[in-house]
């Protein structure tokens, strides 16, 4: 969340990365100064960032299944919002990433080009080039926004590839990441932020990854 203002951050630094170490004991914090505070739990895949502009909870799901985002992200962001008396958000965003896993970089590669002419993504731009230079080569990611006055989603669908190590080969994936924000203020009174998180989620895996079989 994005918010102006938050400059109570300076003067309550310490009483809210201890509230927030109440809350979520296993957070330990890597950085603390006047430019933000950063904080981190190995145990449940967390990694929590606050400044007087800003705040993030990002989680580690592939790793970490069984911790309740939702719940979390809720009492990360009231402790804050209420502490550093925040009463507007500028944007509110809400990122989540899927990976589908494949053995080389080349088969990825070759699974967004399938889903590009399946989607029609480029349509003719794309297909109608007679340039060896262009013909030759595949998609490797494309990228979609969608805005209304309110608010926006964001798609991205590239690849990458985690490099072999002792305990596993080297492995290619498909990266779907999907980002739903908010593009005008809203009170923080009118956030509920367990439902936005499911609700977001739920139309994510039901209908985005749905459609990009």
């Amino acid at each position: 969340m994005r918010y102006k203002n938050g400059y109570i951050y300076w003067d309550r630094t310490g009483e809210i990365t201890m509230r927030l170490l109440a809350f979520c004991p296993s957070l330990s914090v890597l950085q603390a100064d006047p430019g933000q505070v950063v904080m981190k739990s190995s145990f449940e895949g967390l990694h929590v960032r606050f400044s007087y502009e800003i705040a993030s909870v990002i989680h580690d799901a592939a790793d970490h299944p069984t911790v309740d985002f939702a719940d979390r992200a809720t009492g990360i962001f009231d402790a804050i919002a209420k502490l550093a008396e925040i009463r507007s958000l500028e944007r509110i965003g809400h990122r989540l990433n899927y990976h589908t896993y494949l053995p080389k970089l080349d088969d990825a590669k070759k699974e967004i080009d399938r889903l590009r002419k399946s989607l029609r993504i480029g349509g003719a731009f794309l297909n109608d080039w007679n340039d060896p230079l262009i013909n030759r080569k595949i998609l490797s990611e494309f990228a979609v926004r969608l805005e209304e006055a309110n608010t926006g989603i964001r798609m991205e669908v590239n690849t990458g590839e985690i490099e072999a190590t002792a305990s596993g080969a080297a492995k290619a994936f498909v990266n779907v990441d999907a980002d739903l924000y908010t593009r005008t203020p809203v009170t923080i009174d009118s956030l509920i932020v367990d439902e936005l998180v499911t609700q977001n989620r739920k139309w994510v895996e039901e209908n985005l990854l749905t459609r990009l079989k």
